[in-house]
């Protein structure tokens, strides 16, 4: 048997996998937005002990189950490289959609820093989300967005009652961090486990960002799916179901 940990992307709650199939073996886990998170050297570091800590507490109390597959999004699919790593190499499929991980150019990771500093954090949550009115969140999908139409008040919802408190500074201070990550090792380490999925429509990163993850993972599997943009559990989550029904019973 096995345990499925589903990360989401920054700046999104659990609720980011409502439109996928959902089995008792089914973990899902939210950032903590709070004080320690913004008040980390590195937050990144944080979250990563945070989440491998919460996996770790949930095997010791669900002794049947031995396996351990991480599912994320984005920073939630960057983290769970980190996670592995905390966890001493155990998980058992590293199932990555759309991930970041790699080296930021100097020049535009402080044109970035400078940007996101520039920002009041309710302005920043709102251009980073797309949350200013629908038509910018439907924007960062491609052709599918029913879902998405749908999944855009839960967001903005989320957030609403948050702006310009400790929740949007951690969101600020997550995003200003991940520019730092350089995790080419650990992809190269465990690309064996490494199952990655990826959306030829994806306007966050684009196939220029998912060609070095090609050309670095050698062992790794990779899917590249037509007409999906970053976000494919809300815009198909029909190959998220079919991949956990696959690892569920065959892994």
């Amino acid at each position: 048997m096995v345990n499925i940990f589903f990360i989401p992307p920054m700046g999104h709650s659990s609720d980011f996998y409502k439109y996928i199939k959902k089995t008792e073996d089914m973990v899902f886990l939210d950032y903590p937005y709070n004080q320690e998170t913004v008040d980390q050297e590195n937050s990144l570091d944080y979250l990563a002990q945070y989440f491998a800590k919460t996996v770790t507490k949930h095997m010791a109390e669900s002794q049947k189950y031995s396996d351990i597959i991480l599912v994320g999004v984005s920073l939630g699919a960057t983290l769970s490289l980190k996670i592995n790593q905390l966890l001493e190499n155990r998980v058992k499929k590293l199932v990555l959609i759309a991930p970041g991980g790699l080296k930021v150019a100097r020049a535009r990771k402080e044109m970035i820093k400078h940007a996101i500093n520039n920002l009041a954090q309710e302005e920043f949550i709102k251009k980073a989300l797309g949350l200013e009115q629908q038509a910018n969140f439907l924007d960062h999908f491609s052709d599918k967005k029913e879902n998405a139409k749908e999944y855009y008040p839960i967001i903005s919802s989320f957030w609403s009652d948050k702006y310009d408190t400790i929740q949007g500074a951690s969101f600020k201070k997550m995003a200003i961090d991940a520019l730092e990550v350089n995790y080419e090792e650990l992809l190269v380490e465990y690309q064996d486990k490494i199952h990655l999925l990826w959306g030829k429509k994806d306007k966050i990163f684009s196939m220029r960002h998912y060609n070095k993850f090609n050309k670095l993972l050698n062992h790794a599997e990779l899917d590249l799916h037509d007409q999906v943009g970053h976000y494919l559990p809300i815009e198909a989550p029909q190959h998220l179901d079919k991949l956990m029904d696959n690892y569920v019973f065959n892994i």
